[in-house]
């Protein structure tokens, strides 16, 4: 789990409890650390954030999820 909210991830856990402590890669404040980690990705962001994360993604070669609406113009849909 990655995101830009320091506290997003405290917030997971106590709604889930703290199962990333037994995932290999755990809870990264750093997208670029969990890209380097992961095989694969789901996007889940806001949809405007979309298109820059599937292509910070792609550049690190994982395979992508994106939530719908993939993005927020065509050229965006393109774009990823």
């Amino acid at each position: 789990m990655s995101d830009e909210s320091s506290s997003q991830p405290e917030r997971v856990a106590d709604i889930w409890g703290n199962w990333w402590d037994r995932a290999p890669f755990g809870a990264l404040p750093d997208l670029d650390a969990l890209l380097d980690a992961c095989d694969a990705i789901a996007i889940t962001s806001e949809t405007l954030n979309h298109v820059e994360l599937a292509e910070r993604a792609a550049a690190k070669g994982c395979h992508i999820l994106v939530e719908k609406p993939l993005a927020m113009t065509m050229e965006g849909c393109d774009r990823i």
